[in-house]
């Protein structure tokens, strides 16, 4: 028993050293380059970028520079509700009401209920 209350002493001694990692937070505004601040979902990506949908686009943040794709540059809406990356790294983005759309790192290809979405 008494080894038992020192093994669990020193456990929690030895957590006393441990240091988790330190969060950095930015916090990100229209000065920066955001369209909108109505935000509705975040999505790091493989290659480190942070995707973030919002209702007037989607926009790409290295860290650094925004970059903001919207219905001119081939989303086929504004509103993007869920973002997400597939096995070849490209990116699917959900517009509400409007369908979905794939983005190759050049180019957008959107797929509607037209298309066969359900």
């Amino acid at each position: 028993m008494h080894c038992a209350r020192l093994s669990v002493f020193f456990l929690l001694l030895l957590s006393l050293s441990c240091f988790s990692q330190s969060r950095h937070a930015v916090n990100l505004t229209t000065n920066d380059g955001l369209p909108i601040t109505s935000v509705r979902v975040f999505h790091k990506d493989s290659r480190g970028y942070l995707w973030i949908g919002t209702d007037a686009g989607v926009v790409k943040f290295d860290g650094l520079e925004m970059s903001v794709f919207n219905s001119y540059n081939g989303l086929p809406g504004e509103k993007v509700w869920d973002i997400d990356e597939d096995w070849n790294g490209d990116m699917w983005f959900a517009c509400f009401g409007e369908g979905i759309a794939k983005y190759d790192g050049t180019n957008f290809t959107s797929y509607t209920i037209e298309d066969g979405l359900p």
